[in-house]
């Protein structure tokens, strides 16, 4: 990744001359920058070499800010690295960080996070209900982004639970929002999972109805994973065959 390289060189850079004038703060900051552009490289240990150099650089700073975004960017690469427990230790404190300084985004992204955390542990009840302490946090901060992703999740999270008509009205909350927002990809990952809860419930039509309003989306956005899967969902209710998992 040409571009990845040339912004690390440029960050790499920056830090020097922020450890020449000594200036903590920036220095922090370029740490952590240095960090997450190894993460979209790919490479998650060096990432957190950087994070690892970046989080008491923050506290020594004095930026809560800094350090609660710091948290919650190493809990992630936890996560991709398949280490739950380690994930949600990090989480747990950029949320208790966010919390005391009143950083009402970064609460709603830390709760998000433990929810999926959760969410993949098959500890649903815990998932669903991180996903439903960030919800009003994400509405009273206005990220519209933040609450369509929370009401798939709890959606989703639902339907896991087996409670299928509970699911509808997330997705159908969130739906509306991805629409407003012109999320298209978006929108058609939540008829897709609309038609699926449909499937379920045995209304073979209405799955039919919403798998094929994704598969219109999908064909418009280029997007062939997604339209593979609601293909598949049109075929299997078109025939009367059992209905999908979720």
């Amino acid at each position: 990744d040409t571009w990845g390289k040339k912004a690390l060189d440029f960050v790499l850079q920056a830090l020097e001359i922020q450890r020449a004038v000594h200036e903590r703060v920036g220095e922090a900051r370029a740490l952590n920058n240095i960090a997450m552009i190894y993460e979209n490289l790919g490479d998650p240990q060096k990432a957190l070499e950087y994070f690892d150099q970046a989080l008491p650089a923050m506290r020594a700073a004095g930026d809560a800010g800094g350090e609660a975004v710091t948290l919650n960017n190493i809990g992630m690469v936890y996560g991709v690295l398949n280490e739950p427990e380690k994930a949600l230790d990090y989480f747990n404190q950029g949320l208790a960080i966010a919390h005391t300084i009143g950083d009402r985004d970064h609460e709603a992204l830390s709760l998000t996070n433990i929810g999926e955390i959760y969410s993949m542990a098959g500890k649903l009840e815990q998932a669903l209900d991180r996903f439903n302490q960030g919800l009003p946090i994400a509405r009273a901060v206005g990220d519209r982004a933040a609450e369509g992703q929370l009401l798939i999740h709890i959606g989703e999270t639902y339907a896991k639970l087996g409670r299928g008509n509970d699911a509808l009205d997330p997705f159908n909350q969130a739906l509306s929002i991805l629409r407003q927002t012109r999320d298209r990809d978006g929108e058609t990952m939540a008829l897709n999972d609309l038609g699926k809860v449909y499937s379920i419930l045995g209304d073979k039509q209405k799955a039919v109805e919403y798998f094929a309003q994704g598969l219109a989306v999908a064909v418009q956005v280029h997007n062939p994973l997604i339209e593979a899967a609601l293909c598949h969902g049109l075929m299997l209710n078109e025939q009367e065959n059992p209905p999908l998992s979720i």
